[in-house]
């Protein structure tokens, strides 16, 4: 039996956390067990799963949907494009079996790359590579997961370049929904026809939209988002503060309601889009797995600041419940405090005294 393979290459850097991430997986679980279902995606669907950040991993190889076990996603430093592209374009070298002269090979892969954020490596080899050996091989769809993602680029990559632009949890659901009934209606297809061809369609306007590639500049940062990587003075566990431009507070995105964004002709990154409006706390989370988290995160990172006069709002630690999720120490990491006085701080190991200060002073902030 050929194999139908199904790649989806999912961005987990760190203005993922939160809300999208957790319906990324969520929407995962759905898809599989519906497909389990279905005795023609159970008989030919084979699923992977690669995550990427700063850097790229494979989570979960081809594998039958009878023996897929949806992974947790983990969280990354960094939006490393390119990577996930190289790295892409090897799986499908060495993991697709190609047609011979005694037998027919896999059909073509279908990709189902998200992100949300631009690159913050620089993909243009990786893209080339793509563009000239690899876009007639895999029928691959680019989703952009909110409006910051730079639509221009994945254009390069592919026709099929989707705007999802709604962060509520229903939304999720519904998008994975027709992604599960696309891979369905491909399955069928291929039962009765030769025809590979991955087609967009049945795409509802309220929820997703194919977008032009006249959208966008590049940018190296994400500026709807600001992430800050903490650690808990009490256990020593990573967590990430994570504030958002007001207009995206609840999570980026449009919300119910409103209109689409128009890009066409933009000239402006996000932030001058944004005016001067200051980023708003979103939430603090526990990373689930710090090895993972390192593993992931880019070596060149973290050399970007932001004064704290642009956030409002601090958190409580996640991880010990201590009141004070936002204490800076003199090395000018971010940690946990029960309160103001004496303190370890878990990343220089230095004892000194806090007191509620005034004032800005700069942070280092993730990439996003």
């Amino acid at each position: 039996m050929r194999r139908l393979p199904i790649f989806l290459v999912i961005d987990v850097s760190e203005s993922m956390v939160g809300e999208p991430l957790q319906q990324v997986g969520a929407g995962i679980r759905s898809m599989v067990q519906t497909l389990r279902r279905d005795p023609y995606a159970l008989e030919t669907a084979y699923l992977s799963v690669v995550v990427f950040a700063g850097r790229v991993k494979t989570l979960v190889p081809l594998t039958d949907m009878a023996s897929f076990y949806p992974p947790q996603l983990p969280l990354g430093g960094g939006t490393s494009l390119g990577a996930a592209l190289t790295h892409l374009m090897s799986e499908i070298e060495t993991k697709i079996v190609k047609t011979s002269a005694e037998s027919k090979g896999d059909w073509k892969p279908i990709v189902f790359l998200f992100t949300d954020g631009a690159p913050t490596d620089d993909p243009e080899d990786a893209v080339a590579e793509w563009a000239a050996k690899y876009r007639t091989r895999a029928n691959l769809v680019a989703v952009s997961v909110g409006n910051n993602a730079d639509l221009a680029l994945l254009a390069q990559l592919t026709d099929q370049v989707l705007l999802l632009n709604d962060a509520h949890p229903e939304s999720y659901q519904r998008f994975f929904n027709w992604i599960t009934a696309s891979i369905q209606t491909q399955s069928q297809r291929l039962d009765a026809s030769a025809d590979d061809r991955f087609r967009v369609e049945n795409l509802s306007a309220d929820l997703v939209r194919k977008v032009s590639p006249d959208m966008r500049p590049r940018q190296r940062l994400d500026e709807n988002f600001v992430v800050l990587t903490a650690r808990c003075g009490k256990t020593r566990m990573a967590y990430l503060i994570k504030y958002a431009r007001e207009r995206n507070a609840a999570g980026g995105g449009a919300q119910a309601g409103e209109e689409w964004p128009e890009f066409i002709g933009e000239e402006t990154p996000a932030a001058a889009a944004a005016g001067e409006q200051p980023y708003v706390l979103a939430g603090a989370f526990a990373v689930p797995s710090p090895e993972e988290y390192e593993e992931l995160t880019a070596a060149n990172y973290g050399a970007t600041t932001i004064s704290t006069g642009e956030l409002r709002g601090t958190p409580s630690c996640p991880c010990c419940g201590n009141p004070f999720g936002f204490a800076m120490c003199a090395c000018g990491n971010v940690h946990c405090l029960k309160g103001p006085g004496e303190s370890v701080c878990p990343w220089c190991g230095k004892t000194g005294s806090y007191d509620f200060g005034t004032g800005d002073a700069d942070v280092t902030r993730a990439l996003g």
